[in-house]
């Protein structure tokens, strides 16, 4: 009876044993997937903060965040803001439009790519830029303004060099006739965040009807 005894305790205790090797290895794994969890959300925050930079200069980008919590199917309301110490650059690449007939529609939408990212680049490397909006093969940016500094017209004039440094670039490499034409103006702006979907925080005024017609009018590499 006494070994019989000794066994059954032996058992229990290797059941216990066992059963709590088997709640640690449970536990670890729960503490495992929470942690992987929190990473993937924190990633994913990460992420949302990311794009809403990107859509919006990061001074507003909490009210960009706010407002999308809180959006219905109406416009995002706001005060607008005025700048008055800016520059605008207006930049467009003259025959882009028939480069469909040279090359696939593919092939365009990678050379678009790699000079605005080039573009983007350069920006980062000048400073004190907001590229406003992207339409086609055309680019606008605001120097200055809501990324205040003194020498933003100077600083404008420098990224449109760069720009026409760029768009030579890729002209001479891939063999395409690729020239490019680019506006400067200097003035007051009105900018503020527009729409639900896909809101970008926009710039208006009589200084984009400006540069705009400074961009048009422009020769080709200037």
């Amino acid at each position: 009876h006494l070994g019989v005894l000794i066994l059954v305790h032996m058992v229990i205790q290797l059941v216990f044993v066992w059963s709590m090797w088997k709640a640690m290895t449970g536990m670890t794994e729960l503490l495992r997937s929470m942690s992987l969890m929190v990473s993937a959300r924190e990633h994913k925050r990460e992420a949302n903060v990311a794009l809403i930079n990107s859509l919006c200069p990061p001074q507003k980008a909490h009210r960009l965040s706010q407002h999308l919590a809180t959006a219905s199917a109406t416009m995002i309301c706001q005060t607008a803001e005025e700048y008055e110490d800016c520059t605008l650059l207006q930049m467009d690449i003259k025959g882009f439009t028939s480069l469909s007939a040279v090359i696939s529609a593919p092939e365009l939408v990678d050379l678009i790519n790699a000079i605005f990212t080039s573009i983007d680049e350069a920006a980062n490397i000048v400073g004190a830029v907001w590229k406003v909006e992207t339409i086609g093969d055309c680019y606008k940016a605001m120097v200055g303004g809501i990324m205040p500094c003194d020498d933003h017209a100077k600083r404008a004039v420098a990224l449109g060099f760069a720009i026409i440094e760029i768009v030579q670039g890729v002209a001479r490499r891939t063999g395409l006739p690729l020239t490019v034409r680019c506006g400067v103006a200097s003035g007051p702006v009105t900018g503020a965040i527009m729409g639900t979907r896909l809101p970008r925080y926009l710039v208006h005024g009589r200084t984009c009807e400006e540069v705009g017609l400074l961009e048009q009018s422009a020769p080709t590499g200037a």
